[in-house]
């Protein structure tokens, strides 16, 4: 399945099937799969991540050492520009390729907010 099959009914984003799911009212940081999808998980997991560094000419850096999500929003801002937020399924498609499991992007919800 590629993430064109994973897109929602106007194409971005590209939820997996059933997500998000916010399961048990604490999933609020999100993942992109190897096909670009993306699923709602709890912050506390350990995952790779992705940066983004608006001055690296390939803008999009993998980091393969496993953090929960806060601290990879941290490490991506002191090291890079941010933790990569995804704002188009050209972008995506850019991004997805680079990876070989789940990794951190950018995009949370505020559970307070819900």
């Amino acid at each position: 399945m590629g993430a064109d099959d994973l897109a929602s009914t106007n194409g971005f984003p590209p939820w997996e099937n059933n997500q998000p799911d916010n399961k048990d009212d604490k999933q609020s940081c999100i993942v992109m799969n190897l096909t670009g999808g993306w699923r709602d998980e709890i912050c506390d997991t350990e995952r790779p991540f992705i940066c983004f560094d608006e001055h690296d000419a390939s803008k999009y850096i993998v980091v393969q050492t496993f953090m929960f999500w806060e601290d990879a929003k941290n490490y991506c801002r002191s090291k890079h520009t941010e933790l990569v937020r995804v704002w188009n399924m050209t972008e995506n498609g850019k991004i997805h390729p680079l990876i070989k499991r789940n990794h951190w992007i950018g995009l949370y919800r505020d559970l307070w907010a819900n």
